[in-house]
């Protein structure tokens, strides 16, 4: 055990030696403190933003649905759009660098103007963000508790036996597990918040590219352990039966409480990604990324990468989930089967790089939303009300207290939030009913041209007035529920844009040159004169409906191949394996050769 806390202290060392090495350069200005001042190669973007997805709370929410719900699992990762990244690839992120902007939030600035119903929709989007960075980190807070108490349990039981004695004269088998894991998760989360608070974005970068590494490693060794320790007969007395765990068929109903409605859920979390793939980024720290990219074919290559950098992700998912089928006849509370099979089947040494590399997870994910979410506070609610002229340095200082209220929040929001739910409930709220509320007028803002500031608005508050109502309805089906609130939010912006002025021609005119969008423009294109020669050969709308179907047949055999390989089902593994190659092979032609060149 000595040498577990050891590999972990050596790697808590490195990040944060990586985290404020980059100091100095980032307290010039708020582009350089949020953005890296918009020179960072396209691949540690990419490294970055993968490494801040493989979350831990994300991580253990996708263990528990595969290993409950077996391959048919698939059918709802919709749920957190797993094809974003070939929507962004193939024209999002291209569309997100032009703006030039540097938040998701400012964004809208560029798209409605300098009027009050601009600077609405920007002060409203930004709150939802931050509220949804906040939700996010008190979730991420819940997933590192419930992970580190398996740990602490195990620590009390061997002192209980005598097998470890006191420490620093404490008694260890007095602990109270829950309590230390708790305490233990604050102290991480302020040890990220320290490396963003002094190195601002360019540490985040630094400190992810380390961890991208780090989890690598973590992912190809624990599904090396689980392909070696593979033993059917057992995993088919434990699962009750391997077929129906096997099986890609879409049931309309599962015997699992929380997905008992299963098709109606999987048509709604479909809907939900669909818009979320129109919509960019999500609000999040993607749009940072693609802003900070160095051109748009950059934002470009980084997304791409993005998507493909997961791959040893599904390694780990598949190998804890393996191991557990065979390990487990009888687990009350799935959520916790990656912590056990960690405790079960990991060696000295091999447990602390595990552990360390789990713990990067989550602390990529923590660097990532604060930066993100602090930006926004700075930049598109403090800021324009309260600072238009202050210097660079005031705003960098001001930004770091934003860093610090966002966290506290989130500690606030998991402390409760631990005691009264659970991850996948935490997560299911957070993205079909928060998220959800944004994700129309996101989507809308970018393919119709009469959409105004005053739209955006109303549709997003109608949207969270919904998901509110969800948190107090909650026998409510969501699969009712987040249709109807997709659909009032949907004519909250159509209404909200018709009964008042459209966005003025000079802004309109400029933002649709800058980015040229395709859709529901052909007004603003007349006027602006351009034809359908000066739209990009990527970004006209046959290519990318071809690129996003070819793209998400891809991803799903990449990330599918990981679990037919390691459970040594071979005919699976052959399949998704020639539908990955093919359908890469195919976007080097389709969408690598035929990249923007500004």
């Amino acid at each position: 055990m000595i040498w577990d806390v050891l590999i972990v202290l050596i790697y808590f060392s490195v990040v944060l030696v990586g985290g404020f090495w980059s100091q100095r350069r980032a307290g010039k200005n708020l582009e350089s403190y949020f953005l890296g001042s918009r020179g960072l190669p396209w691949w540690a973007l990419a490294m970055s933003g993968s490494a801040s997805n493989f979350s831990l709370m994300g991580t253990m929410w996708m263990c528990t649905v595969l290993f409950t719900l077996g391959m048919k699992s698939y059918w709802i990762h919709w749920f957190w759009a797993l094809p974003l990244g070939i929507s962004l690839m193939s024209y999002m992120a291209i569309w997100i660098r032009r703006t030039g902007v540097m938040t998701a939030a400012e964004l809208l600035r560029i798209r409605f103007g300098s009027g009050t119903d601009a600077v609405w929709a920007r002060t409203v989007f930004a709150v939802m963000a931050v509220l949804m960075h906040a939700g996010t980190l008190g979730m991420a807070y819940v997933a590192s508790a419930k992970f580190l108490a398996v740990y602490m349990e195990r620590v009390q039981s061997l002192a209980a036996a005598g097998a470890i004695g006191p420490v620093f004269g404490f008694d260890l088998s007095a602990i109270n597990p829950a309590a230390i894991a708790e305490i233990t998760a604050v102290i991480i989360t302020i040890l990220t918040a320290a490396y963003v608070l002094s190195g601002g974005f360019e540490s985040v970068i630094i400190t992810d590219v380390l961890q991208t590494v780090l989890l690598a490693i973590v992912g190809v060794s624990i599904g090396v352990i689980g392909f070696l320790k593979v033993d059917h007969a057992v995993m088919d007395v434990n699962m009750e039966g391997l077929g129906a765990w096997l099986s890609l068929e879409l049931p309309w109903r599962t015997a699992h409480a929380s997905y008992e409605a299963f098709g109606p859920l999987v048509m709604t979390y479909t809907l939900i990604g669909a818009l979320i793939c129109l919509g960019g980024a999500g609000g999040h720290y993607g749009e940072q990324r693609f802003l900070a990219a160095r051109n748009s074919a950059d934002a470009a290559k980084a997304a791409a990468l993005w998507q493909w950098i997961a791959v040893p992700r599904w390694l780990l998912i598949a190998g804890i989930v393996i191991l557990a089928m065979g390990a487990f006849d009888n687990v009350d509370d799935p959520e916790k089967i990656m912590p056990m099979v960690l405790d079960r089947f990991m060696t000295v040494g091999m447990r602390g790089l595990v552990i360390a590399g789990l713990i990067a997870a989550y602390m990529s994910t923590v660097s990532s939303l604060i930066n993100s979410g602090a930006s926004m506070m700075m930049r598109d609610i403090w800021q324009p009300f309260f600072a238009k002229d202050a210097d660079a340095k005031y705003l960098v200082r001001k930004s770091r207290a934003a860093t610090l209220i966002l966290v506290a929040m989130s500690i606030i929001i998991g402390f409760i939030s631990l005691r009264l739910s659970s991850i996948d409930g935490l997560w299911r709220w957070l993205m079909a009913g928060l998220g959800a509320s944004y994700i129309v007028p996101n989507a809308l803002r970018w393919y119709w041209w009469r959409m105004n500031g005053w739209g955006f608005t109303t549709g997003t508050i109608v949207g969270f007035i919904l998901s509110a109502l969800m948190l107090v309805f909650k026998d409510a089906p969501q699969y009712i529920m987040t249709p109807v609130l997709l659909t009032a939010s949907l004519a909250g912006c159509i209404i909200g844009s018709l009964v008042t002025k459209p966005v003025k021609a000079e802004y309109i005119d400029e933002f649709y040159c800058r980015v040229r969008p395709f859709g529901l423009w052909s007004v603003v294109r007349q006027r602006c004169n351009v034809s359908s020669e000066n739209i990009d050969v990527l970004i006209k709308p046959g290519r990318v409906v071809l690129n996003f179907v070819i793209g998400t047949i891809a991803t799903y055999a990449w990330y599918m191949l990981p679990v037919y390989l390691i459970g040594h089902w071979w005919t699976g593994a052959a399949w998704t394996g020639i539908m990955a190659l093919l359908t890469t092979l195919t976007l080097y032609f389709t969408w690598y050769k035929v990249l923007p060149k500004d």
